[in-house]
């Protein structure tokens, strides 16, 4: 594997879960140093490498949902996010009372598990959700995997799953003909609107 210059995604998938039919605000919210790179002083190699889930990227990330939920007099969140970004988001939920629903989509959610199964060096700076698995017990989880999903396949998970789903309300899904980068709006936005 080759490190990017630049952690900005070239199309950021889990954008095109916003959609004018959801009744509720809706934010995108990028992980720190995408789209910013050279705008931001803490942005360096590591925040997209080893730290990558890192405090850091959780303290900044929980900051904006705090000015947020000020601005807007938001009650609740929902937070979804795709690949790492849904790593963030339970992440997120472990230190936030007012995070009723995670829903992930393709996601790394047990980073040690994906490690090892992709083969690749450690994270050494990041967090791993499932060694934070009872601060995420009574609130609700849904995660989405594709079946033909090389980059993060759903067995990597499942030990993880069984395990949240004795202390949480947990849904999965894994949609066989979904690939990483298949069209998930498709199924997530529907999903949204009918909770």
């Amino acid at each position: 594997y080759q490190i990017s210059p630049n952690p900005t995604p070239t199309f950021p998938v889990a954008a095109t879960f916003i959609h004018p039919t959801l009744k509720h605000h809706q934010f995108y919210l990028s992980r720190p140093c995408q789209y910013l790179l050279n705008q931001n002083p803490l942005c360096h190699r590591e925040m997209w490498t080893s730290a990558v889930y890192s405090e850091l990227q959780r303290t900044i990330l929980n900051e904006i949902l705090n000015q947020w939920k000020k601005r807007y007099d938001i009650k609740t969140f929902r937070l979804v996010g795709y690949s790492g970004g849904g790593v963030l988001a339970l992440l997120i939920a472990i230190i936030r009372q007012d995070v009723d629903h995670v829903i992930t989509v393709a996601s790394n959610i047990d980073v040690d598990a994906w490690i090892r199964d992709q083969d690749i060096s450690p994270l050494r700076q990041s967090l791993n959700p499932r060694q934070q698995l009872s601060q995420l017990c009574g609130k609700s989880y849904s995660f989405f995997w594709g079946g033909k999903d090389r980059v993060v396949p759903a067995y990597t998970h499942m030990n993880f799953v069984k395990e949240l789903s004795q202390c949480a309300k947990v849904r999965t899904k894994i949609i066989a003909s979904y690939a990483h980068d298949s069209e998930w709006s498709e199924v997530i936005v529907p999903f949204i609107s009918a909770l």
